[in-house]
């Protein structure tokens, strides 16, 4: 069971700003981006079983969205093509670019990492 229907999907961005890649996309392209974003999410490490969650956490939910608008925005760009590929840096003319080591890991949203980041390995709770 997906951690987003398409229109509980449709309805969280529907509120949101700069969404042209998802509102330009079909319904079809939309749930691939969803099923993506899932898939990019479940394979972190996590502190907790995100599948067995259940009802499914908001913030879950909307990093899924938020993860599925950056796949539709730039997952295929060369930009992240050379930092999956284990490249370090890169130049074309006068434009220089250096990665980091962990660059073209993890998820593409940093929107989704903050929703996500209580349930990161690692993290510890604030009391």
């Amino acid at each position: 069971m997906p951690y987003i229907a398409l229109e509980e999907a449709k309805t969280y961005f529907s509120s949101q700003l700069y969404t042209q890649a998802w509102d330009s996309a079909t319904d079809e392209v939309r749930q691939k981006a969803l099923s993506s974003a899932e898939n990019n999410i479940n394979r972190q490490r996590w502190n907790v079983d995100l599948i067995a969650l259940k009802p499914v956490p908001t913030e879950l939910k909307e990093a899924v969205c938020e993860e599925a608008l950056a796949l539709l925005d730039y997952g295929n760009s060369k930009r992240r093509k050379l930092q999956q590929q284990g490249v370090k840096s890169f130049s074309n003319g006068s434009m220089s670019e250096s990665y980091r080591d962990s660059a073209g890991k993890g998820l593409f949203s940093q929107n989704a990492k903050e929703l996500l980041k209580e349930y990161l390995v690692g993290s510890v709770p604030i009391v």
